[in-house]
């Protein structure tokens, strides 16, 4: 994949390396992702975007250290690639509670934090085939516990750390729709957008992944999807004109049609 394909900046977007306590203190942050892309207009740049939370204070934030924590995250999950951004900032506009909306951020949301996605592809996944939906922040602590031997990082977190990681970690899962209820919660399967399966499909072939590999991945796992659900979101996907999907058995033939269209200036600010 050469470095004037379109897909070749996607290809990095997957979050790598150790696990992160990041989002001990901020949870989905949708309401702040809703309201700054619907008043990122005219001028669509990641630079226009932090200037509006520093400069603008669009959050209405009063501090400037709350403003650089905000910034931090939703750039970290939202605004690694111009692409990205401007997808989200077009979804944004059919409304905050829509699956347009809801459902890319979620996915962007899981692939940026590696703690977040491995728990809902294996713990979040397992229970959900088992058919036993219920699930707490106990849940969450067995999983930080039981991953502890092969990333030493987790034993270095504070409990008060882990306690509040938790919470908020299902409190966003409830918000994208993976979760439901408040002081008891349950798993279900979120509502998915065409083009959020587009973008998780667009990442996978940046990736490499060819074939039937593109059935068989984890990562449909965040939709709580099987093979035979993730062949059917394809084929919407085919009718749809934005991909050729054929499939007879393991043998999988797919192309790219749609390719992705940065409307975004590639503008980068930390």
């Amino acid at each position: 994949m050469s470095k004037d394909d379109p897909f070749t900046p996607l290809a990095s977007i997957r979050e790598t390396g150790n696990y992160s306590s990041r989002n001990a203190s901020k949870g989905a942050m949708l309401p702040e992702l809703h309201r700054l892309l619907m008043a990122i207009s005219p001028v669509y740049s990641i630079q226009k975007a932090r200037e509006l939370i520093f400069i603008n204070n669009v959050l209405s934030k009063k501090t400037y250290e709350n403003r650089s924590a905000i910034w931090h995250r939703l750039h970290h999950r939202y605004f690694q690639s111009a692409w990205i951004a401007s997808c989200l900032s077009e979804a944004a506009t059919s409304g905050i509670d829509t699956t347009d909306f809801t459902s890319l951020s979620y996915l962007y949301y899981a692939l940026r934090d590696r703690l977040t996605y491995d728990f809902v592809t294996k713990s979040v996944w397992e229970r959900w085939s088992r058919e036993n939906t219920n699930i707490s922040a106990g849940d969450f602590l067995e999983f930080i516990n039981e991953n502890k031997p092969e990333n030493p990082e987790l034993a270095k977190w504070r409990e008060t750390t882990l306690i509040r990681l938790a919470r908020n970690n299902l409190a966003a899962l409830r918000d994208f729709g993976l979760l439901t209820g408040t002081a008891i919660k349950h798993i279900q399967r979120p509502t998915i957008s065409a083009e959020t399966v587009y973008h998780l499909l667009a990442i996978l072939w940046a990736e490499g992944k060819r074939g039937y590999l593109l059935l068989q991945t984890d990562d449909w796992k965040l939709f709580l999807w099987n093979e035979t659900e993730t062949t059917d979101a394809l084929i919407r996907l085919s009718q749809l004109g934005w991909i050729k999907f054929e499939r007879g058995g393991q043998t999988v033939i797919l192309e790219m049609i749609r390719m992705p269209e940065i409307v975004w200036e590639e503008i980068h600010g930390n």
